[in-house]
């Protein structure tokens, strides 16, 4: 029954996500992550933050403050998503993100500059939301202990990129984690998302496994290797080139 009952709400979720996109004539997107649910090939790498090592407030240079989400939208993505000027494949990353909202994983922020205006969300998902994600997303994200949290699905809107403010938004969440006696934050990165690896790594994240997530037929085959089996992000991205259905830029050498 428990099964039943998560894979229920992954239909729920899949359902919003696509109806979102048909609302935003985001046909090409639709069709892609219809033929992701049969077959694909996702390579990430699960990192960890000891958060007793990080060096506090003021570290990076783009001063930010984040605000918790309060409901089911977030104005700035909706704005991203509903100007059809924007790419289709960032529309499409705000849909994402909204998803995720509506389907009830509310532990989400807004992180703004010192005039309000939001240059990145992100969700910091602490132990208490351990039931609503599993719901939601099976086994994908790590159930939490009672001094982790969780830092997902960052989105940092494309004007604001390359300036430094991914790594000062999650310095902001972490002293929300601190002051909620989290100890360990755990997230994930695409192995091709050099940019997340270079910020992550500078904060102190630390690789901890290889994840590769396979769908054949539309039936998830997970695998885990050893971190060691690649020592820099040219290895990572080559390992995750190999693979069949995978899809992406092989990255300059930037080790952690």
């Amino acid at each position: 029954m428990k099964g039943c009952g998560i894979m229920l709400h992954g239909i729920e979720h899949a359902t919003k996500s696509f109806r979102l996109m048909l609302t935003h004539g985001l046909w090409k997107e639709l069709v892609a992550q219809i033929r992701q649910k049969g077959f694909s090939t996702h390579v990430y790498v699960d990192a960890v933050l000891d958060v007793g090592t990080f060096a506090g407030p003021g570290r990076f240079r783009v001063p930010l403050v984040a605000h918790p989400v309060a409901g089911p939208e977030e104005p700035t993505l909706s704005a991203v998503l509903a100007d059809r000027s924007m790419p289709s494949h960032e529309r499409h990353e705000a849909s994402r993100r909204l998803t995720m909202l509506a389907t009830g994983v509310r532990t989400c922020y807004a992180i703004a500059d010192a005039g309000g205006i939001v240059r990145v969300v992100q969700w910091l998902i602490l132990p208490d939301q351990n039931g609503a994600v599993r719901r939601i997303y099976g086994d994908w994200y790590p159930s939490l202990a009672a001094d982790e949290a969780l830092m997902e699905n960052a989105y940092v809107f494309p004007k604001y990129r390359g300036t430094g403010v991914l790594s000062s938004a999650v310095e902001s969440l972490v002293e929300i984690a601190r002051a909620a006696g989290v100890t360990r934050i755990h997230t994930s990165i695409p192995v091709t998302n050099t940019n997340s690896f270079m910020s992550f790594a500078r904060m102190g994240f630390v690789p901890r496994r290889i994840r590769v997530e396979r769908r054949r037929f539309g039936v998830p085959v997970r695998e885990v290797l050893p971190v060691s089996s690649c020592t820099d992000l040219r290895s990572f991205a080559q390992f995750a080139a190999s693979l069949p259905g995978h899809r992406g830029p092989v990255p300059a050498t930037v080790a952690f």
